[in-house]
């Protein structure tokens, strides 16, 4: 630290072709550039004469992302809504995330930004609550869903899965029902109950529990828990009777956003980025990740926190010498 003191950054004591060697070998244009911009001694040796040069905007970009600089108490910037939800979500939302992460507080976001609850848009009223997690060094997201449908008739609750009402996503790709999406929850979908209806015995859903599924375009996993619950009523109901039953659906997603360096890159296309040909072209790489393998990352983590909790919360064992 001393010599650092008396005689300049240590990096500036290597010889200038060494320095040169490694800023043009070991490092893309746009880090060169960021790395030449922190003294002047640096900007002059690498470019002496010259400006730094970049084959295209990509370059560019790379080096904007590079010499950003946020507050921590920078408010959310602007985001990107998931149809029929209450929550939205944007590129800087990732990054400032992966900030605080990377760089430490109070540089960026901290997770609990990202802890929303709140109620769908549309006639069926589902109760959403988000969280995060950055796992293996990127961003996770999860989100429960519930709808109660005390309040329906079967008949009904069955129209407003397939026709009525904006579309309600669990990404870009999925929706809970309806005709108006790439793909749609399997337990949720009319072929799903067409194919367990019977002309005796007209079945509204299927119940199930806990089945995994996956978006085929990004890193989003969900299961769906259909089931048949009994309330009392109180009083009796119209024709007398003490309880009554009726639908109770839970989807739980979970989606893999990436590490928020690029907002080009193709975790975070695949799921927020703006509907271009590159981004349509998307496909999820199933070899890689495996329908469930975010789900799988995600209840790792949450098992890892619980134990680290458990460890730090333990009360130390005496024993007698």
């Amino acid at each position: 630290m001393a010599s650092a003191v008396l005689y300049g950054p240590l990096f500036l004591q290597l010889p200038a072709d060494l320095v040169l060697y490694l800023c043009r070998e070991h490092l893309r244009p746009a880090s060169a550039a960021a790395l030449s911009l922190t003294c002047k001694s640096l900007f002059v040796l690498v470019f002496a004469g010259t400006r730094p040069g970049f084959n295209g905007g990509t370059q560019r970009r790379d080096l904007q992302l590079l010499l950003e600089k946020d507050l921590g108490h920078a408010p959310l910037p602007r985001r990107r809504v998931l149809l029929g939800s209450g929550f939205s979500i944007g590129y800087r939302s990732v990054r400032l995330a992966m900030n605080r992460h990377f760089l430490g507080a109070p540089n960026g976001l901290p997770l609990r930004y990202f802890d929303v609850q709140g109620i769908s848009l549309g006639p069926l009223r589902w109760f959403e609550k988000w969280s995060a997690r950055i796992l293996q060094g990127e961003l996770f997201l999860s989100a429960r869903r519930t709808m109660c449908g005390s309040a329906w008739t079967d008949e009904a609750l069955r129209a407003a899965l397939d026709h009525e009402g904006p579309r309600y996503d669990i990404c870009g790709h999925v929706s809970m029902s309806g005709p108006w999406s790439i793909s749609n929850v399997t337990a949720l979908h009319s072929a799903a109950v067409s194919a367990s209806t019977s002309a005796r015995a007209p079945v509204v859903l299927v119940p199930c529990r806990d089945l995994v599924e996956a978006c085929g375009r990004c890193l989003t996993d969900y299961t769906t828990t259909v089931e048949r619950r009994v309330r009392p009523v109180q009083g009796g109901g119209v024709d007398g009777r003490q309880t009554m039953e009726y639908w109770f659906i839970t989807i739980t997603s979970f989606h893999r956003l990436g590490s928020g360096r690029s907002p080009w890159d193709a975790k975070w296309q695949a799921f927020g980025g703006r509907p271009s040909i590159s981004t349509i072209r998307l496909r999820r790489d199933m070899e890689t990740h495996p329908p469930g393998a975010v789900k799988a990352a995600w209840d790792e983590g949450e098992q890892a926190a619980v134990s680290g909790h458990r460890r730090s919360h333990s009360s130390p064992t005496w024993r007698a010498c």
